[in-house]
């Protein structure tokens, strides 16, 4: 009678402490999974900020841009020493 108690003593014991350490463990996860999520959060706005300067860099020296500007400025340039009238 007292193993029999002494068995089941244990088995609530070992359930119990089981218990803490499963609940302790998925504490411990579900912080670190709000932190991942934080940072890739904060990572993936400062890289579409990034990519969003990139693509205004580009479009304004690509062809539209700076490169049309100047090629513009030089035509302009060219007629207006030869005496074209403006059109």
């Amino acid at each position: 009678m007292r193993n029999i108690r002494f068995a089941m003593g244990m088995i609530i014991l070992a359930s119990v402490l089981f218990t803490s350490v499963l609940v302790w463990f998925i504490g411990t996860a579900n912080s670190r999974y709000t932190q991942v999520n934080m940072h890739w959060t904060e990572y993936s706005q400062r890289e579409s900020k990034v990519i969003e300067a990139i693509l205004l860099l580009k479009s304004q020296l690509g062809y539209g841009g700076f490169i049309h500007s100047f090629k513009s400025l030089f035509i302009i340039f060219e007629a207006t020493e030869q005496g074209m009238p403006d059109v």
